[in-house]
């Protein structure tokens, strides 16, 4: 499956907030950023990758194409 992962822009929380989700939302995730994310973004707010889940987690796997939702 193909996930979005969108960074926060502003947040009052101590760390960095993500939203993860794939495209009909029924995989979907919200909360502080997981070490290691910030470099996987390269700086951009927004991007989509490849992924799968593993007892309720999502697992990020190579970053995919550009979607249009």
């Amino acid at each position: 499956m193909i996930v979005k992962v969108q960074m926060s822009l502003f947040t009052t929380a101590s760390c960095p907030q993500v939203l993860i989700y794939n495209e009909d939302r029924t995989v979907m995730w919200q909360g502080d950023a997981p070490k290691g994310l910030k470099k996987l973004m390269k700086g951009e707010p927004k991007k989509f990758f490849y992924a799968t889940t593993k007892n309720k987690n999502i697992i990020l796997g190579e970053e995919a194409e550009w979607q249009d939702w």
